[in-house]
């Protein structure tokens, strides 16, 4: 096997349905991405079936927009759900991965699509994700990113592993950590449930979901205001805030306005009004100055990527939402 790569300071774009923007097969030692846009198509690091990668990091990097451009196999519309499936990247068969400080959005889908599969732009569906690590995966951690409006999930940690200090905004599922090794969830914020409505759309308004895996640990994450307080939406659908936490071990987390699902605690801390902690609250206090969940978007993409801008990061805005906690 291959050992000891460094990918930094690109930009990827493809229009090419065809092609992954990053494709790592076979057997590869010690991968570090930093600082590289993948942008329109799905990167792909896959383990061989005799052995896995080992040591792969990705790190302060975007990916975005991964779709395509028609369906496949030249058929007529989306129906075909599964094999026209995508996501931003998809991870098998590794061993040891660490993914930090990067930034997902819109992947496996296209605004401006048919809800009932017509032939184009791309609907979502419930095969296509942000970031899809799959079960054969081991020692995964996903650390302080930002995973905005996939197709699906924002993440499933199929593995489970470490998720800590991590931001999901409008995804139709937040994420779930998977049915093998007990994970660590701690310190992460859900807000505003996506209602991407398609053919084969699956979860509609999730937050986050254990899988009732024994030993695994569920510590100070906030699930809050499926709709935003500052946002003009009416419907409300959202439900199961913290699901499947069976043999979990959860303690100091906050569902606050969060659909069907009730209140947690009860009351916020003496002082605090919910309504004004919400992500568009947060954006319209940074220098982006107005409450926009795409001005934000487009902030994210457009910062310098050599000095990276602290009211930009997913660490901010779990501070901002950190009131919101009982004092210990």
């Amino acid at each position: 096997g291959l050992g000891g790569f460094s990918i930094k300071c690109l930009v990827g774009l493809c229009d090419c349905p065809a092609l992954n923007c990053l494709d790592v097969l076979g057997k590869i030692t010690n991968l570090y991405v930093e600082n590289v846009v993948f942008e329109g198509c799905e990167s792909r690091i896959q383990g061989s079936d005799e052995e896995a990668h080992r040591g792969i990091t990705l790190r302060r990097s975007m990916l975005l927009d991964a779709h395509l451009g028609e369906p496949v196999d030249e058929a007529q519309d989306w129906r075909a759900t599964h094999k026209n499936r995508l996501s931003a990247v998809y991870i098998s068969n590794v061993d040891g991965i660490f993914i930090d400080e990067c930034y997902a959005d819109t992947n496996g889908w296209q605004p401006g699509y048919d809800s009932e599969a017509g032939p184009e732009p791309q609907p979502p569906s419930k095969y296509s994700h942000n970031f899809y690590l799959q079960g054969d995966n081991s020692n995964v951690v996903l650390r302080g990113s930002i995973s905005s409006r996939g197709a699906s999930f924002g993440a499933q940690v199929r593995s489970g592993g470490i998720v800590q200090d991590n931001v999901f905004i409008a995804n139709n599922a937040a994420f779930f950590t998977g049915t093998g090794t007990p994970s660590l969830v701690e310190r992460n914020v859900v807000t505003i449930a996506g209602n991407k409505v398609a053919f084969d759309i699956g979860a509609r308004g999730w937050g986050l979901d254990t899988k009732n895996v024994s030993g695994s640990v569920l510590r100070d994450n906030v699930v809050i205001h499926s709709v935003d307080p500052l946002d003009s939406a009416t419907e409300d659908f959202a439900n199961g805030a913290i699901s499947n936490t069976t043999g979990v071990t959860a303690e100091s987390n906050v569902v606050w306005n969060w659909g069907s699902s009730e209140n947690s605690p009860a009351s916020l801390p003496d002082g605090v009004q919910g309504d004004a902690i919400s992500l568009l609250n947060y954006i319209a206090s940074t220098p982006i100055g107005e409450a926009d969940l795409d001005a934000f978007d487009r902030h994210l993409r457009q910062r310098d990527r050599d000095n990276w801008p602290a009211y930009l990061s997913a660490q901010a805005i779990i501070e901002h939402f950190s009131v919101l906690r009982q004092p210990q």
